[in-house]
């Protein structure tokens, strides 16, 4: 289950996180909308595609949305009193999450939840392919807020990063082969044809340590 709340979340806090949601959501109506975005991807994702009886599922579903309103409320106050915290602020506000999702994925295991296996085992891979494009162009923006000149050039080059870090975990989705590695040498071919300037080695650096973590952790999550 914790997997599945996971892929809900990261589908929520990145892919439809737009920058206006992002400061839309700051105020009540837009944190609101932003919530209730995460909501309907739960029941999307849990219910529709995983087949899981609402009925059951519903408590948790209600239960890890109203930790999401108060993390971001919180996160929201936090924002206020100290503008300058940004990347704590989005540290914390993950971690947070995180463990709301494990308490909320222990209970509704515990309340003998059962969700359809046969699409579950697309959920990891999924997952991991939003870590390493989406979720790490924010994240990598984040953590170099004090750094204005990198953090444009990785808005610049956001979509064709993402590109080639979306081949380079293709190789989860073909399988370990000879045309897993040739997909994952294309990627990291791209990748260096496309970077330029002072940051070359720092980014592809990164990307490539990002990337072998995030396969490797979910190989043996998986």
């Amino acid at each position: 289950m914790i997997w599945i709340l996971l892929l809900c979340h990261f589908i929520g806090d990145y892919p439809l996180q737009t920058d206006a949601m992002v400061l839309a959501k700051r105020q009540f109506l837009g944190l609101t909308l932003h919530v209730a975005i995460h909501f309907i991807t739960l029941l999307v994702v849990i219910v529709g595609l995983l087949r899981a009886d609402l009925v059951s599922v519903l408590p948790g579903i209600f239960a890890l949305t109203g930790f999401h309103f108060a993390i971001d409320t919180w996160k929201n106050i936090l924002y206020k009193l100290r503008p300058d915290w940004t990347i704590f602020s989005y540290l914390q506000d993950q971690i947070l999450h995180i463990v709301s999702m494990l308490l909320v994925a222990l209970w509704m295991e515990s309340g003998a939840v059962t969700v359809s296996t046969e699409p579950a085992n697309w959920i990891i891979p999924i997952l991991g392919l939003i870590l390493a494009t989406n979720a790490w162009f924010v994240t990598e923006y984040v953590l170099f807020s004090n750094s204005p000149e990198y953090q444009r050039w990785v808005t610049q080059h956001s979509w064709r990063r993402m590109i080639g870090r979306g081949l380079m975990f293709g190789a989860w989705f073909i399988g370990w082969n000879f045309w897993a590695l040739l997909t994952f040498c294309v990627g990291l071919f791209y990748h260096w044809l496309d970077l330029a300037g002072p940051f070359r080695f720092r980014a592809l650096l990164i990307d490539i340590s990002v990337v072998v973590s995030i396969v490797l952790g979910l190989f043996v999550a998986n």
